[in-house]
């Protein structure tokens, strides 16, 4: 692999160009729809009616063609009765998608085909919409894909983005709004798309490399784009999928991941996309074995040099696209929803859920999603995860923004709240409002209070400040229906009439064991960028820490969501007892493993979230005061201090007597039902159901009502429900 490299970037600057034919001036009435089936006469005998349907609405000649494979004709008899204009083609052996169309692509007639998936039904206007649109620099249009079960999240819409590029492409669906204009896009996906048939030919003869499936109409699309086509998408064709109905009949679902990486690394490879072979190659060596000895096929190899030197001689694509832009990032709409719909706006990542305001975010947009529609505009877009949408199925839409501007130095409130709620961002919530019309809009943190100048008026708004600072102008949460906080403490902060306290809360179930005795291992949990964690963990490593490791040499400390990175530049010469995690998806396991955790957190505000954590997880949590600010309950398993040096005496009490810790560690049932989610997530529910007001009221002098605090209700825990075990 390396020398098929090699080589084929060594000959490509000397090598004739290929001569393409350029895009026709004028092109033929006339169209072709082609079938590849594989041994499925089932799928076809609902594919075809909805198909003859849809071509009734067709003014001009048209052929249908099935090219059928692994299987003997004689399965087909009953449909060839039923469909006699139709040809089929049969071969016995197996063939892969782009073979199946290989083959067919020698005998259409028509200057344009519709390649259509066995399982997928067309609407009966889908393929006259499609042919309306074609044009002499038209390669191919997308129809608008629809899953057959309107319940299934929609993965697949037919409108293609990626992000990434130029080091990686990661490609995704782009969810449409109701009424999506026509859209230039990266490309048309072959079980639903109307193509230009010569062009098509040339691409797909190149992409047998990607057999038996997946990829290989990126590549056309790409080629296209390269060779100066358009691809268009087209809203009002409509074709409902049975996701994955052939394939997964074909190929066990670990095989399928299997061909998907493959092809991926493949489609690089091919195509330039990543500017370092060595990250590549890299790639190529992690793959399973299987995947490694397909790649290298003499045939393969041929077929990479080939490509890679007509990929030299392109220019690559450019469009929305191929970035992260906030018009073309929503993923996934839950479709025929009837729930209200609530959009949420967030200025940090929530993506991996390495801090407390992620979690808190998520948690509580989970547990309203019963009740509402619920899209989110997130900023920081480049650091979620691939594929996010699969991480959070609850969600209807989810918009990425990115390319907000970096701090100054002696940054002002003001000027940093006008930088998070920047231009970019104001756009993705104007147009994620229009093709969602919200209902409900929660925007989250103070730096982006300022988004409520785009409330329209029949809205309601609320504001989750995850802290209240001492420098927050009464004036700004004016304009919103509803104001959160998280303590008492920041509650008694805010003029409102609407104020509402939503704590933190937990959950972490399943049945609690006592800790491990030995070795005594203790948890921080914090994200690096947040910088009161920083300085905790610092203060602790060095007033606390080493007291207890002279007292107990073999105490470890972990610390989940800093990399080593971090930890480093805390404690630069920190020894193999620190360890740090890094992101953990898993925090119920660390929980599980450690004797207890700490929060040497000093002068925050809000509340930390690890603090419920640890004590739903059943774990003994040693605190400051400071850090254990919204938790008044006093809880048994909640020990506080008042610095971080006075830490040491109770974390070694605690390690060294077993009995003690074990008692402090079993949680008490009501709090942790009124820590739960789906507790606070309720209260917020009801209120957000409630009509909105104008919340002018200190404005005009009246007095603010009584904050809804913890009820007598809540402290007891009476008549709550709860997400958690409490069978500790």
């Amino acid at each position: 692999l390396r020398g098929a490299l090699a080589l084929a970037d060594r000959i490509a600057p000397v090598w004739p160009n290929s001569p393409r034919p350029p895009p026709a001036t004028c092109w033929n009435r006339g169209l072709s729809v082609l079938i590849p089936d594989r041994d499925s006469p089932q799928l076809l005998s609902s594919c075809l009616p909805a198909l003859y349907r849809a071509l009734a609405g067709v003014n001009e000649d048209f052929e249908v063609i099935i090219s059928c494979s692994g299987a003997s004709a004689d399965r087909y008899a009953a449909l060839k009765r039923d469909y006699p204009k139709a040809r089929w083609l049969h071969s016995r052996r197996p063939l892969g998608y782009a073979r199946a169309v290989q083959r067919a692509m020698r005998m259409i007639r028509y200057e344009h085909v519709y390649l259509l998936n066995n399982d997928v039904q067309l609407d009966p206007e889908a393929l006259s919409a499609v042919l309306a649109l074609r044009g002499n620099d038209v390669f191919a249009v997308a129809s608008q894909i629809q899953f057959t079960d309107p319940q299934r999240r929609r993965e697949e819409t037919g409108l293609t983005a990626a992000d990434g590029y130029p080091d990686s492409l990661r490609i995704y669906d782009v969810a449409p709004g109701e009424q999506t204009p026509v859209l230039e896009h990266l490309y048309a996906g072959g079980g639903a798309s109307l193509f230009r048939s010569a062009p098509l030919r040339r691409y797909v003869a190149a992409a047998v490399a990607y057999e038996p499936v997946y990829w290989e109409d990126l590549e056309w699309g790409w080629r296209a784009h390269a060779e100066g086509w358009r691809v268009l998408y087209c809203h009002r064709s409509i074709a409902h999928h049975q996701h994955r109905a052939t394939v997964n009949r074909i190929f066990e679902p670990a095989q399928i991941e299997r061909i998907v990486a493959r092809n991926a690394l493949q489609f690089h490879l091919r195509n330039l996309i990543h500017a370092g072979k060595a990250g590549l190659l890299q790639r190529f060596s992690e793959l399973p074995r299987q995947s490694r000895l397909d790649l290298i096929t003499p045939a393969r190899l041929a077929s990479l040099i080939r490509r890679r030197i007509d990929a030299h001689q392109e220019h690559p694509p450019s469009g929305w696209y191929l970035s992260r832009q906030p018009m073309a990032v929503a993923l996934g709409e839950r479709a025929g929803s009837p729930a209200p719909t609530l959009l949420c706006v967030t200025p940090f990542s929530l993506l991996p859920t390495n801090h407390g305001g992620a979690r808190r975010t998520l948690e509580l947009l989970k547990a309203l999603s019963a009740r509402y529609r619920v899209v989110l505009v997130s900023d920081e877009g480049d650091l979620y995860p691939d594929q996010p949408i699969s991480q959070l199925p609850w969600l209807s839409a989810l918009w990425l923004v990115q390319g907000r501007a970096q701090a100054t130095p002696a940054e002002s409130a003001a000027e940093r709240r006008q930088r998070h709620a920047w231009t970019g961002l104001r756009e993705a919530l104007t147009k994620a409002d229009a093709l969602y019309p919200a209902d409900r809009v929660m925007v989250c943190h103070e730096e982006l209070i300022d988004l409520v100048e785009q409330r329209r008026p029949d809205q309601g708004w609320c504001l989750d400040l995850h802290d209240v600072n001492d420098d927050l102008e009464p004036s700004l949460p004016a304009r919103y229906d509803w104001v959160l906080a998280t303590s008492p403490e920041d509650l008694a902060l805010l003029r409102h009439p609407r104020r509402l306290l939503i704590a933190n809360g937990a959950s972490i179930g399943g049945a609690c064991q006592p800790s491990s005795a030995r070795p005594p291992r203790l948890l921080f949990v914090g994200n690096g960028r947040y910088p009161p964690n920083r300085e905790g963990l610092r203060n602790f490593l060095a007033q606390a820490w080493p007291p207890i490791k002279a007292a107990l040499p073999d105490a470890q400390l972990q610390v989940a969501g800093m990399d080593p990175a971090t930890c480093r530049t805390i404690c630069p010469d920190h020894g193999p007892d620190l360890v740090a995690l890094g992101n953990c998806a898993d925090l119920a396991a660390l929980y599980r493993q450690c004797s207890l955790t700490i929060n040497p957190l000093t002068e925050i505000r809000g509340s930390a979230l690890k603090v419920a954590e640890s004590l739903a997880a059943g774990r003994v949590c040693v605190s400051t005061e400071s850090g254990a600010r919204g938790f008044d309950e006093r809880p048994a398993g909640l020990v506080r201090v008042a610095t971080v040096s006075e830490m040491t005496d109770p974390i070694l009490q605690l390690l060294v007597d077993d009995r003690r810790r074990w008692q402090l560690e079993q949680p008490d049932p009501a709090l942790l039902r009124q820590w739960s989610w789906s507790t606070q997530a309720a209260r917020l529910g009801t209120a957000l159901d409630s009509p909105p007001g104008t919340a002018k009221g200190y404005e005009s002098g009246i007095q603010p009502e009584a904050p809804l605090m913890y009820s007598a209700e809540v402290a007891s825990g009476e008549g709550l429900g709860s997400t958690l075990r409490t069978d500790c």
